[in-house]
């Protein structure tokens, strides 16, 4: 994985759709640079890649 920025959130901002990998803080905004667009987060997101982290784990074992 690459390295993270984050931003202040951006009301303004179009892109309201989780990157998918990151666990920014709620309201905050990174952008993903797999994609390269800004994305926002949102509290249930970092629950989700929590979820996924744990189910890459237990794959590997």
């Amino acid at each position: 994985m690459g390295r993270r920025r984050y931003q202040p959130f951006s009301a303004v901002d179009p892109f309201t759709v989780d990157c998918g990998f990151c666990d920014a803080p709620a309201g905050t905004q990174c952008t993903n640079l797999v994609t390269g667009k800004p994305v926002v987060h949102f509290a249930a997101h970092a629950e989700r890649v929590r979820a996924a982290e744990d189910a890459r784990g237990e794959a590997d074992e």
